[in-house]
């Protein structure tokens, strides 16, 4: 089983690796069982759960009537419910909607010209400051586009500046 702590969600993985033939057949069952877990549970939620992950909307969930069933006869409340009630704090950290960055662009040193600069660099890694002029922008778009958020969070679009 794996726990991701921030997220308040568990997956039990079977035995099968990816890519190996499954009762329903191959491919990414992963995103099926996103699918799966989107459609029964996540209620109204899981649009932004489709948002954030393209292609999980397009994966084939299945039989799911059993599972809709089981929800039905234990009288389970709504994801909403457990939004409000439970993880009440996940909008705040977490936001459905992530709010408009209150700026975005290139972070550029006015002094000495040089920029925030990810490129070649993993996440988890640090940013690196290098000289930003004209004649670079494929990796201005690509490597030193930041966005700094209405949480008041630097980020890239691959995700939070720092861990």
């Amino acid at each position: 089983m794996i726990d991701a702590p921030c997220s308040r969600v568990g997956h039990i993985y079977r035995c099968k690796r990816h890519g190996e033939a499954t009762p329903f057949g191959f491919g990414d069952y992963l995103s099926r069982n996103y699918r799966r877990v989107a459609d029964v549970w996540m209620d109204e939620y899981k649009v932004h759960l489709f948002k954030r992950r393209p292609g999980i909307e397009s994966a084939k969930p299945g039989d799911l009537s059993k599972m809709l069933a089981i929800r039905e006869k234990l009288q389970c409340k709504s994801f909403d419910w457990f939004m409000k009630n439970v993880a009440d704090d996940q909008d705040f950290y977490y936001p459905a909607v992530e709010p408009e960055p209150s700026a975005n662009g290139t972070v550029k040193n006015i002094g000495n010209g040089k920029c925030l600069d990810a490129l070649y660099h993993s996440d988890g890694e640090r940013v690196v400051i290098n000289q930003c002029g004209p004649g670079e922008q494929v990796r201005t778009f690509e490597f030193r586009i930041w966005r700094f958020s209405g949480s008041r969070e630097l980020k890239r679009e691959l995700g939070r500046l720092g861990k």
